[in-house]
C-alpha cells in the first residue's frame, strides 16, 4: 500500500470507530454477525489452535474465535488503528475472555515469525488494503504448513436486477447513509469504492492459489454480496 493511500485509509478508520458498529448494523439490515457465524461453519478448529485475526478493526469477529477455541487456544487480534483496538479491547473484556491479545501492526508487514499460526483470518478487512497478493503472502508466510487462510469479504452479486439494485443501494444510499449517521460521507464513498474495486470471487481464489495455497474453496452467502475463501497452506 503506498504511504499517501495507507494515510488515507488509517484516517478513515480512526474517524469512524466509535460509530463503525452501529453504521455495520444498518448499512448490513443486522446480518455482518450472521454472515461471521456462519462463516466459521466452515473453518475446521481444534481447541488448542493459534489463530491470527488480521484487520481485526473492532473485534466482532476477534471474540467470536475466542469463544470457539476457549482456554486451551489463544487468538491474536492486529489492527493498524489504535481507536479501532480500543473499541475490540473494551469488548473483549465485557466477553471476560483471557485468551486473546491485542497487536497495533499492519497486515501487509505481519510482526510474527513464519510457519507460527494454525489458523489466520481477515474480515472486511482485505478489500482495504491497495496490495492484497502481499497480504495473502504474508497470510501464507505465518501460517504453519496445512494451516487455514481465510478471508470473509464483500463481493459482487451477478443475479440480474438483485445485482442493479445492490449497487445502487451501495454507491449512493450508503454513503448518504454515513453522512445523516455520522457526518462522514467521504469514510462510507471510500468504503463502497473499495468494494467496487475489490476482485470478484473467482479473481480472488485465482490470486490465494497464486501465492501458493492449494484447495481453495469459495462460499457466497446472501445472494453473492458476500464471500468466504479459505486456501489450505
Amino acid at each position: 500500500m503506498s504511504q499517501p493511500v495507507e494515510s488515507q485509509v488509517w484516517k478513515i478508520f480512526e474517524s469512524i470507530a466509535d460509530y463503525y458498529d452501529q453504521m455495520n448494523a444498518v448499512i448490513s439490515f443486522k446480518q455482518h454477525q450472521t454472515w461471521r457465524k456462519k462463516s466459521l461453519t466452515y473453518i475446521n478448529f481444534k481447541q488448542d489452535d493459534y489463530i491470527l485475526d488480521l484487520c481485526c478493526g473492532t473485534g466482532d469477529w476477534t471474540v467470536l474465535l475466542a469463544k470457539r477455541i476457549e482456554e486451551k487456544g489463544k487468538v491474536f487480534a492486529l489492527d493498524f488503528s489504535p481507536s479501532m483496538l480500543a473499541h475490540c479491547r473494551e469488548k473483549i473484556k465485557r466477553s471476560q475472555l483471557h485468551n486473546v491479545k491485542l497487536y497495533l501492526g499492519n497486515a501487509l508487514q505481519i510482526p510474527f515469525n513464519n510457519d507460527f499460526f494454525d489458523i489466520v483470518t481477515i474480515g472486511f478487512g482485505l478489500r482495504n488494503t491497495t496490495n492484497y497478493r502481499q497480504v495473502l503472502q504474508e497470510m501464507y508466510r505465518v501460517l504453519k504448513p496445512a494451516g487455514q487462510a481465510v478471508c470473509l469479504d464483500m463481493s459482487l452479486p451477478t443475479i440480474p436486477v438483485f445485482k442493479q439494485l445492490y449497487l445502487l443501494y451501495f454507491c449512493y444510499v450508503m454513503p448518504l447513509l454515513g453522512k445523516i449517521l455520522t457526518n462522514n460521507y467521504q469514510a462510507y464513498s471510500w468504503l463502497q469504492k473499495s468494494t467496487l474495486h475489490f476482485p470478484d470471487k473467482e479473481r480472488l481464489a485465482d490470486l490465494f492459489t497464486s501465492v501458493g495455497f492449494k484447495w481453495v474453496q469459495v462460499y457466497s452467502f446472501c445472494g453473492g454480496i458476500i464471500a468466504l475463501h479459505i486456501g489450505i497452506k
